[in-house]
């Protein structure tokens, strides 16, 4: 059996003869953005020696200079000999602190607390971790682990359809919140709530998850459900779930807008990989979810990143840009690519249906946005358009009535409101106040525990969204295409 001599940490693996090397490195939790399909081209190690001759899929994915460097994807190649690999250490990720909603509401716990609690927000990227002491109160942050298994929830989906593959999925993660338990709260706790979308928390429930994988893509309403947990007397709680692709982060954000807002229509919306929404009026609640794509990470555009020191994370109007560090250009991350289209429609360098008057891309620094990557941006923040217009249609109002739109999550935050209206990232709200959450999936884990008017509250509002399936309606595509416009 080939052994694989891995540095610069001088670790030592077995590979059995004519296996990928793929499989063997998630003993040393090397990533896989696309799950080892050979789609993202982003598993690059360098075999020092005895390097196996390039695949077809490596050619097409690695430059010249890259191939004879003795560069190679670790999902593609195969070990036949002991050989020495390089793996270049990460740069540093960045991120972004766990905002909440300031809204406090009557303690009156669930059930009582003695040690403390947590709550857990689990995310596509980063879970959030909250400690409370009593008198004091903690969040911890870390990027999600299951990004081993790839980094948009579909693949994490298709992996965990294998029974083996999603109880490793539910370990890595729990694991990883146990540490932060037992380092926080040694004693452990009297009980943990979590919160997420439905993927993220079905895996870690270890509940089926075939009913998001196939159509009609829904796994129906839930109630609070329990597991067991080493660290906490009650385990974990989940939080309620609508239905479909709406889950607790979404009925959280729900609840903080409604005990937020002053008017009688108002939007909410989390706008990302996978974006919900919902449109509240004087008697319904409509609800739909939409996959926007990866494109508003950083993933699938030319010099696109996720938000690690260097990427840049706003465009200015005079061009000139920040980076997460102040460090060298690197890329753009979701709200920097956002901002640069705004800025270049401001200065007049893109035409209303998108197109570069400067040519083919246009320079940041040592970066490029290209035309192709304005397309994907285009598609991806025509379907957040399509929804909002659609659910205004089927409430019967118009963006008149429309007194408040309410942005939740930490992506959110960084989406300025002249950046959403001017891009038509929205369909026109000439009355609308915006309000930023942050973390509302958070602040509902919390308060699920702390109130029993929350906890109630997510309960009963889970059966008072209608929902509203984008696909089924027979305007989406003109819907669709009218939100293509810049």
């Amino acid at each position: 059996m080939p052994k694989v001599r891995i540095l610069p940490d001088e670790v030592l693996i077995h590979v059995s003869k004519g296996d990928f090397l793929y499989p063997s490195l998630g003993q040393i939790n090397f990533a896989f953005p696309c799950g080892g399909k050979g789609i993202c081209g982003n598993c690059r190690v360098r075999f020092l020696n005895n390097i196996p001759e390039p695949t077809p899929t490596e050619l097409e994915k690695l430059s010249p200079e890259e191939i004879k460097a003795g560069i190679r994807l670790a999902c593609q190649c195969k070990i036949l000999h002991d050989c020495t690999i390089l793996i270049p250490k990460p740069k540093a990720k960045h991120i972004p602190e766990a905002s909440m909603p300031d809204i406090t509401l009557e303690l009156q716990p669930i059930t009582q607390i003695d040690k403390g609690f947590g709550a857990v927000d689990i995310g596509t990227s980063t879970v959030y971790v909250l400690i409370n002491k009593g008198f004091e109160e903690k969040v911890v942050s870390f990027w999600n682990p299951q990004a081993l298994w790839g980094d948009d929830v579909v693949t994490r989906l298709t992996h965990a359809m294998n029974p083996k593959a999603k109880e490793a999925m539910q370990l890595t993660l729990l694991r990883e919140i146990e540490k932060i338990i037992d380092q926080e709260a040694p004693l452990g706790v009297d009980i943990i709530s979590a919160s997420g979308n439905p993927a993220m928390t079905a895996i870690a429930a270890k509940e089926d998850v075939s009913g998001l994988t196939r159509h009609p893509f829904s796994l129906g309403a839930k109630g609070y459900r329990y597991i067991p947990f080493k660290s906490s007397k009650q385990g974990i709680m989940f939080l309620p779930e609508i239905g479909s692709f709406l889950g607790s982060d979404a009925l959280s954000m729900l609840a903080v807008s409604i005990l937020t807002s002053r008017s009688k229509v108002f939007i909410a919306a989390d706008i990302g990989t996978n974006t919900e929404l919902f449109l509240k009026t004087e008697n319904y609640i409509y609800g739909t979810s939409l996959p926007a794509g990866p494109v508003f990470e950083g993933f699938g555009i030319t010099h696109g990143t996720p938000a690690v020191e260097g990427a840049i994370y706003e465009v200015h109007e005079d061009l000139s840009f920040s980076t997460i560090g102040n460090k060298r250009e690197v890329g753009f991350c979701g709200s920097g690519i956002i901002s640069a289209l705004y800025a270049l429609k401001k200065r007049g360098f893109l035409l209303p249906d998108g197109s570069l008057i400067t040519g083919n891309k246009h320079p940041f620094g040592h970066v490029f946005l290209y035309q192709e990557d304005i397309r994907k941006i285009q598609l991806a923040k025509a379907a957040v358009f399509a929804g909002v217009k659609i659910l205004l249609q089927k409430a019967g109002v118009s963006g008149e009535s429309v007194e408040e739109v309410f942005i939740a999550g930490n992506f959110g935050r960084a989406l300025k409101k002249e950046w959403l209206l001017e891009l038509s990232f929205l369909p026109s709200l000439p009355k609308a106040q915006f309000h930023y959450l942050g973390n509302t999936s958070l602040w509902g884990a919390k308060w699920s525990i702390l109130s029993k008017k929350c906890h109630k509250m997510l309960d009963d509002l889970k059966n008072e969204v209608t929902i509203i399936q984008l696909a089924n309606e027979v305007d989406f595509q003109e819907v669709f295409m009218e939100g293509m416009k810049l």
